[in-house]
């Protein structure tokens, strides 16, 4: 696969380096060796970000996409947008484009409420730092292949860096503000239990597509995936009827607030994943690996430590730092854990399948297990 640099590679680099002074204060920015530091991290982002794979599974699901933009009132004042994304059969419009829909218009165009409609589970995911706003156009990729497989995803654009509201609100009550690092991040999880409540109502603008008997699968980002984490928790899961988790490149769980010092143990009633790369030099893979080892949950457990690519895995696919299967494979385990889809089980487990998870390309960690 050839790599084509862009000057989209150096603002990359730039965040990269933001994100780490914000997290490690042992990183120090230096006029005489920023150039050198920038020029370091494209380097890294070149070797590690893409690697020819050469895989066979599928990048695409069955459906066709439609995506449009929404506002959610109750998020976060930093942006009040969602993007959704979903299989454009009857009970959708034909339109394929992306488009800003009024949710009382549509509700009123939507009548038909026949029960041949077909409707699909819903996944909430939470962008990582520095992910929000016009910066979500950057999953777009993997948020079209993840709904192709038959999902319904909605993504927040709120909470770019950290959100605005910090204090206590009802979205935050099931795990509390715990402390967790870096701080302010604490409150961010509540966004995505604001798109669940959203997305139940009757007149919003995906309810009529989504298949709630399966409860919801949540997802997330870099610090999306730290807050994924936090929603996760036992408290959350029972009162927001979260059947699933994703973690991807998920920032550190420690908090002093949990037990044994880390999200994890408090994760004990659903199925986890974490996808990471021996190429992240952001969000180690070591802090995935933590997440599902302390898990104490007795559902299935997903660890993928793929070699090279970079943090930015879910993201960018014009600049060629998304991993296409990084969709695929995460479509398969909401397939397989909300679903009880047997194909995509196979995909997950069968290591006889040389394009199943852990077979399609070489890995340093990857392992599917009950716990």
């Amino acid at each position: 696969m050839l790599v084509r640099p862009s000057i989209g590679f150096v603002v990359v680099c730039m965040k990269v380096f933001f994100f780490s002074h914000k997290i490690d204060d042992s990183v120090h920015w230096q006029s005489s060796n920023t150039t050198i530091s920038v020029m370091h991290c494209i380097i890294r982002l070149l070797l590690f970000s893409l690697c020819s794979v050469a895989a066979t599974p599928p990048t695409k699901g069955p459906f066709d996409i439609r995506k449009y933009v929404v506002e959610i009132p109750a998020l976060d004042e930093t942006g009040r947008g969602a993007a959704v994304y979903h299989p454009n059969v009857p009970s959708s419009s034909s339109s394929s484009t992306t488009e800003t829909v009024n949710d009382e218009d549509h509700a009123n165009a939507t009548t038909n409420t026949s029960p041949q409609f077909q409707k699909f589970p819903l996944i909430v995911y939470a962008h990582g730092f520095a992910g929000g706003s016009i910066a979500l156009l950057g999953y777009d990729s993997f948020f079209e292949q993840l709904a192709s497989y038959g999902f319904v995803v909605i993504a927040h654009d709120s909470c770019d860096m950290t959100c605005h509201v910090k204090a206590p609100t009802n979205y935050t009550s099931c795990a509390g503000l715990p402390e967790v690092f870096p701080d302010g991040w604490s409150s961010y999880y509540g966004e995505t239990l604001k798109v669940i409540e959203w997305s139940h109502l009757s007149t919003s603008v995906v309810n009529r597509l989504i298949d709630f008997s399966h409860g919801i699968g949540i997802a997330g980002h870099s610090m999306g995936g730290q807050s994924t984490a936090l929603a996760a928790t036992d408290r959350c899961v029972e009162e927001w009827n979260i059947t699933s988790a994703a973690l991807h490149h998920p920032a550190m769980g420690d908090s002093k607030d949990f037990p044994d010092h880390n999200i994890a143990n408090n994760i004990s009633k659903v199925p986890l994943a974490a996808f990471t790369s021996s190429g992240d030099h952001l969000c180690n893979a070591s802090y995935s690996l933590k997440y599902v080892d302390d898990s104490p949950t007795t559902e299935l457990k997903l660890y993928r430590n793929l070699v090279g690519w970079s943090h930015l895995e879910p993201v960018m696919h014009a600049w060629g730092t998304e991993n296409p299967f990084l969709a695929t494979f995460t479509a398969f385990w909401f397939q397989a854990t909300m679903l009880q889809n047997e194909t995509a089980r196979d995909y997950l487990v069968n290591s006889s399948n040389k394009d199943s998870l852990c077979n399609y390309a070489p890995m340093a960690q990857c392992f599917v297990r009950n716990a």
